[in-house]
């Protein structure tokens, strides 16, 4: 048996499918309340569900968004994926899921999103995505009709409408955090330099060090990727300087810094305060609990949607970015060096 057609309802009903699609579709109509009822009845006995496509080309309305994000495996976008997914069904629309596995593929991810005929496309920009990808993403869209709402990684630019958290006041929070326990010898493990998220991070680890006139010394910094392999590569030699305490610029990446100062026989936090970002929910179950920044993905998830969906009323707005302040959550992976 095939998929139940409009036809089908029709016949059952002995009506056009006209009418059948005027009922269905809830547009204006002078037809009786006794056929309403017979066709809604004979639609429910067969089955009949509407062609999603074929509706969205004559109303031009899909109700569905895309949402390309950079990295699946990461807790932080694997939770951004679920809360968008969830904050759209609430307005019942349907999100199509991309993912770049930060590889510069977004273009190829935005124009499949434009063919499936997508009424807005929410985009985390891969790390190696070059500017003229972006520019291209723009055009393509632009053409399209299709708004653009950019989401945690993002693009300095004021025609840029953008959804992120204030990073550099994330690493702040963190270091802060560190300097206050008593610590002066903090590291900082840092996500690529090509991405602005990264930088403001360590512009943040930086202004707090400032503040408490801690010397930056960029030997106690090191880059990678935020992946659990960065932390668990770049501890040992950081730890061998004298470090008390490391700022970890994902939770990923202190993860790594867990597992090889456990392989090292060292404790944390009684050899080294460690100070994460991310606040994934299995920071309670390492075993000294992360101490992490928040960036409230439900709330970043609720407003990337409300714009996506309401983006002609936010683009006629002064500010084009919706910037969310973090928080510090406090556990355990953190102790008072009496040292300094």
């Amino acid at each position: 048996m095939g998929r139940t057609t409009i036809k089908d309802v029709a016949n059952q009903v002995g009506v056009s499918t006209t009418t059948v699609s005027v009922v269905m579709n809830q547009k204006k109509h002078h037809i009786s309340k006794e056929t309403q009822e017979a066709i809604f009845k004979a639609a429910k006995k067969l089955n009949y569900r509407p062609n999603q496509l074929a509706v969205s080309m004559v109303t031009k309305k899909s109700n569905t968004i895309a949402l390309v994000v950079p990295d699946i495996l990461n807790p932080f976008f694997a939770e951004l994926v679920n809360c968008i997914g969830n904050e759209a069904a609430k307005h019942n629309y349907t999100t199509i899921f991309y993912c770049t596995n930060d590889q510069p593929f977004d273009v190829e991810c935005v124009k499949s999103a434009i063919d499936r005929n997508v009424e807005a496309i929410i985009l985390a920009l891969s790390n190696n995505v070059q500017k003229s990808n972006i520019d291209e993403c723009y055009s393509l869209a632009d053409e399209a009709h299709v708004p653009i709402v950019l989401v945690d990684r993002y693009i300095d630019s004021s025609d840029v409408v953008c959804v992120r958290v204030d990073h550099e006041l994330g690493g702040y929070l963190a270091t802060k955090h560190l300097l206050e326990s008593g610590h002066r010898q903090i590291a900082c493990i840092a996500g690529p330099m090509n991405s602005d998220v990264s930088k403001q991070r360590l512009f943040g680890y930086i202004r707090a060090l400032q503040e408490y006139h801690v010397l930056f010394d960029p030997t106690l910094v090191g880059e990678g990727m935020f992946q659990v392999e960065t932390g668990y590569n770049l501890f040992e030699g950081l730890y061998e300087r004298n470090v008390s305490a490391i700022f970890a610029s994902s939770d990923t990446i202190a993860y790594g810094i867990y597992k090889k100062a456990y392989e090292m026989g060292l404790s944390i936090p009684k050899d080294i305060s460690v100070v994460g970002y991310d606040n994934n929910t299995y920071n309670d179950f390492l075993p000294a609990p992360l101490t992490s920044v928040s960036q409230n993905v439900k709330m970043i998830g609720a407003n990337v949607v409300d714009v996506a969906l309401n983006f002609g009323e936010v683009y006629k707005t002064d500010s084009h970015q919706i910037l969310l302040k973090p928080e510090l959550v406090v556990r355990k992976s953190v102790m008072p060096n009496k040292q300094a």
